[in-house]
């Protein structure tokens, strides 16, 4: 239902507005930005344009994003918000896609609750934390906004780090990156270490004809303690010492240790201003923030710092351990494609979880608990020899699938997992396709 009090004073807001009333009413678009600018006070869609500008979150010295984390302390208790603003040289999803934020471990926590606000949907348990991560967010998106380069998936590192020899010596902390405009690869590392080369790096380096240097930026992970080393392979048509002196160029880090960000108390919602519409208020809710209630499918396992569903029912340790077993089986297969890799990671997690609350914790030792979707299996278990074959991991995914539609009723977390193990079941058959297409073409 179209709500006539809305009055809408951003540029979103009128286009949000207009898209409602296009809905409502039936009216052509252009109808209805018209009828939406004169609520908002103006004479046209054209008179709102030019007054308001195209980008609403649009400032003289650069575009605002506001980065947001809640958190609580047990003793004493106390509990609060923490938001940090900053301003971009362009618009956040010009920088780093949806996609490259789910990639890069700094950001992968934060959902995009508006044009402008990045929030964290966990509570973190101290303020001293939810400080950190934001800064470790902020350095990030200044990473990417400086250097043009984005957050590189597992596939492109994979196939970038194929012809080395070994990984890098003592590395921790490492990331990888590409160059959208080159395709070139690009590793960062960050590891408690002097900020200098080591021997056996530096030999790592000269045999895999690497470049390996120190930025004098402090880095990402933990300016001050973690200096920033940079990779790359050595390329006559790649000027390494540019890229350097981008890195090098970047503003000091922001840090926790001189917190420029906002402090309230309290799980109050920071609503950002390009937050307009009712929807958009309810997004910028934190879900650790608000109580869960069992409903007819699902019931909440969050604890107070973060917020997840399962659904209703229990597979039973037997059946866990089963299906730790075939996705075991699965995992250590030659016949299971890269490409499947992650969504089996996802799904022993998410099983893991639900095991957890589905028993009592007596029922297992932290060891048997750990073991059911975690250690190695079995060289004589008999899904190891079922997933020799493309055949046998097809069969082994749908009966994974059989076991959990049959336990647990059909609910959003549950087609969460059924959807990844389609799409597995795809990526499968199509492996084998190619694989056979190209043996026809070889013999």
């Amino acid at each position: 239902m179209l709500k006539e009090a809305i009055r809408p004073t951003t540029m979103v807001g009128i286009k949000r507005l207009a898209n409602q009333t296009k809905k409502a009413t039936g009216t052509t678009l252009g109808e209805a930005l018209n009828l939406a600018s004169k609520k908002a006070g103006f004479e046209n869609f054209a008179h709102a344009r030019r007054v308001l500008g195209t980008n609403d979150n649009s400032v003289v010295d650069g575009h605002r994003l506001f980065l947001t984390y809640y958190w609580y302390e047990r003793k004493p208790y106390r509990s609060g918000r923490e938001t940090i603003e900053i301003r971009l040289s362009r618009p956040l999803l010009e920088i780093c896609s949806k996609r490259g934020m789910k990639l890069e471990r700094t950001l992968s926590g934060l959902r995009l609750a508006a044009p402008d606000h990045l929030l964290s949907d966990s509570i973190t348990e101290h303020q001293s934390v939810a400080r950190s991560e934001l800064c470790k967010a902020v350095r990030a998106l200044r990473f990417m906004e400086g250097t043009g380069l984005e957050p590189s998936d597992y596939r492109r590192a994979r196939k970038a780090t194929a012809a080395l020899d070994d990984r890098l010596p003592e590395h921790d902390h490492s990331s990888d990156w590409h160059d959208p405009r080159t395709g070139r690869f690009i590793m960062l590392d960050e590891p408690y270490s002097a900020a200098a080369v080591s021997g056996d790096r530096a030999a790592w380096a000269a045999r895999n004809d690497w470049h390996l240097q120190t930025s004098a930026w402090p880095g990402i992970y933990s300016p001050g303690a973690c200096p920033l080393f940079v990779a790359a392979a050595k390329d006559d048509a790649f000027d390494f010492g540019a890229l350097m002196q981008q890195i090098d160029g970047l503003a000091p880090p922001v840090t926790a240790e001189h917190w420029p960000g906002v402090s309230d108390t309290g799980h109050e919602t920071f609503v950002s201003p390009m937050a307009v519409t009712p929807q958009d208020r309810r997004r910028a809710r934190a879900k650790g923030t608000t109580y869960q209630m069992p409903s007819k499918t699902t019931e909440p396992y969050s604890s107070m710092w973060s917020s997840r569903r399962k659904p209703i029912g229990a597979l039973g340790i037997l059946g866990h351990q089963e299906a730790g077993r075939m996705i075991k089986a699965m995992l250590r297969s030659s016949a299971r494609p890269w490409s499947v890799k992650d969504r089996l990671e996802t799904l022993r997690c998410t099983l893991e979880d639900w095991l957890g609350k589905e028993i009592e914790r007596k029922e297992l030792s932290d060891g048997d608990f750990f073991d059911v979707y975690y250690h190695e299996i079995a060289e004589d278990d008999p899904f190891v020899a079922v997933a020799a074959t493309s055949d046998g991991v097809v069969d082994l995914l749908w009966q994974l699938r059989g076991k959990l539609t049959e336990t647990y009723p059909d609910c959003a977390p549950l087609r969460r997992l059924t959807r990844r193990i389609d799409t597995s079941v795809k990526f499968v058959v199509r492996s084998q396709r190619r694989d056979d297409v190209e043996g026809h073409l070889s013999g």
